[in-house]
């Protein structure tokens, strides 16, 4: 007898309508089986990415207090209240999770600007007109402010890939 019953899972409000004891065509598992390991590494991801976001911002935290020279493995894992160990097994060093940070901001900006069109931002301005799409960059970066504040002060190297940044949106476009 099958028996019909809704799961409802809290991960992304998903909610799946499964058979138990129905077959999958393509692996032969049970689709519950296949249910529950789908379930379990959505929620594995998800604590992943938490887990990393911790770490993130532990470093961010420790940035402002001293230079990263003076900033230990071990300093980022008890800030983030993890072991040691697990910032390991998401970075390879402080400076792998450095260069997470300022990838995820640069892509950040790069998301806010795309929608940019730097010839028409200037002739809005020109009249006294704020595109919606303008105002979505500083917004990004007042969010991120504590972000870029402490990597300007403290990582020259991010400073540069910035300046890069805004050199390839804004003025080597125009040419």
């Amino acid at each position: 007898m099958i028996c019909q019953f809704l799961l409802k899972v809290k991960c992304k409000k998903l909610f799946i309508k499964i058979s138990r004891g129905n077959i999958c065509p393509l692996n032969g598992e049970s689709i519950m089986s296949n249910v529950r390991v789908s379930i379990i590494m959505t929620i594995y991801n998800e604590m992943n990415a938490a887990t990393r976001q911790k770490i993130m911002n532990a470093l961010i935290t420790l940035l402002q207090q001293r230079p990263l020279s003076k900033v230990s493995v071990q300093t980022i894992a008890d800030q983030a209240e993890v072991n040691c160990g697990t910032v390991y097994v998401h970075f390879v060093d402080k400076y792998a999770i450095l260069e997470t940070i300022e990838k995820r901001l640069i892509e950040g900006l790069e998301k806010a600007i795309k929608p940019l069109q730097p010839a028409s931002i200037l002739a809005e301005a020109k009249q006294g007109i704020v595109s919606p799409f303008s105002t979505r960059v500083f917004q990004y970066i007042e969010e991120q402010q504590k972000v870029f504040r402490t990597l300007l002060l403290q990582d020259v190297e991010f400073t540069k890939k910035l300046r890069d940044f805004f050199m390839n949106q804004f003025i080597e476009k125009k040419r």
